[in-house]
């Protein structure tokens, strides 16, 4: 189910898995992804969600900006909705790797887990497996989002 969309960032939904998947492209734009998570903040408020995973592979430039957003806005009401697990897909790339080890270290204060991957493939495994662990009921679904 497509939440929202715009020209940096598209979110759907898979609500028999309660997963919330975001994949990023082209050149950052934290007006655009402030615009877009104030949408899914809206999602989170009315619905229950436990995984997110966020494919940011395909942008280029600094999103430390989005930063303090994620911290006051979003992580607080994604909480609320239930969220218990989220992967990070990043570029093999240090600089973009060094900003993700940050991300995930800010959602972990939130959450119960996070982690950051280079394969879009193994995140979604990973959160799959923490899920059922966490639910405790095996999860059999493909997530069918763009990659």
């Amino acid at each position: 189910m497509l939440i929202a969309r715009n020209s940096f960032v598209t979110t759907h939904f898979y609500p028999q898995e309660k997963i919330l998947v975001s994949v990023y492209k082209g050149r950052s734009n934290v007006e655009l992804g402030i615009k877009h998570l104030e949408a899914v903040i809206e999602f989170y408020s009315k619905n229950e969600v436990k995984g997110s995973i966020v494919d940011i592979t395909k942008i280029y430039g600094s999103f430390s900006k989005g930063v303090d957003f994620l911290k006051q806005s979003y992580y607080p009401v994604a909480v609320e909705s239930g969220l218990y697990c989220q992967a990070y897909v990043i570029p093999n790339d240090i600089i973009v790797e060094t900003l993700s080890n940050k991300l995930v270290s800010m959602a972990l204060s939130f959450i119960e887990k996070a982690r950051a991957f280079t394969d879009r493939d193994k995140a979604e495994e990973w959160v799959k497996k923490e899920l059922s662990k966490h639910l405790d009921s095996p999860s059999k679904y493909q997530l069918e989002t763009e990659k």
